[in-house]
């Protein structure tokens, strides 16, 4: 049950996307970024209060681009 939400989930942020930009960027929810990652879910929540991982404005995804830039040098 819990896999067929997130494939709900990724297809709604992927048509999301889509409707958005003409060339969007990945999103990520926070379980997809933590499984990405090789972190937990709830070291991801505390990155994000932190501040040491960037979220959309509405804060439920995750860019790829806020991936790389903690990947390049927010660790």
């Amino acid at each position: 049950m819990e896999r067929m939400a997130e494939m709900i989930e990724t297809a709604l942020i992927s048509a999301m996307q889509k409707q958005n930009r003409p060339n969007p960027e990945k999103l990520y929810t926070r379980s997809q970024a933590a499984r990405l990652m090789g972190k937990r879910y709830n070291t991801i929540d505390r990155m994000i209060l932190q501040k040491r991982i960037a979220t959309t404005t509405d804060g439920k995804y995750i860019s790829q681009r806020a991936i790389d830039n903690y990947i390049d040098g927010g660790k």
